[in-house]
């Protein structure tokens, strides 16, 4: 099993980024690779939350990595976050920060949420 991070909003999928085992390596050895890759993510959530977004932490299969990058390579954010929701083994969503997280997740993607869109 994969298991990928980002962000995703009312848009689609805004970052997928690999969650690897070099992450947890570090986080044993006492760095802050992780968390600052993670709070960077739940900083840039937090200012965009007009758009609904929220970081995620997903497992997945190879070959439905594959398929969700390439969506996203192509521009494809809301097809690729939609199929990630589908493909995704396990979802964990970001806790605190007063959001209800699983409301945002549940409810995106939606442009019409966009209050500037």
């Amino acid at each position: 099993m994969n298991q990928y991070v980002g962000i995703a909003d009312c848009h689609g999928l805004e970052s997928f980024i690999q969650f690897t085992n070099q992450y947890v390596v570090d986080l044993l050895m006492g760095t802050k690779k992780i968390n600052s890759t993670l709070s960077m993510m739940k900083f840039r959530a937090q200012a965009n939350r007009h758009r609904w977004a929220v970081v995620y932490r997903v497992d997945l299969e190879i070959i439905d990595v594959e398929k969700i990058q390439k969506l996203q390579d192509s521009g494809k954010y809301k097809e690729a976050l939609m199929e990630l929701k589908i493909k995704a083994k396990m979802v964990e969503l970001e806790k605190g920060n007063g959001i209800n997280a699983e409301k945002f997740w549940n409810n995106i993607p939606n442009d019409d949420l966009d209050p500037y869109s």
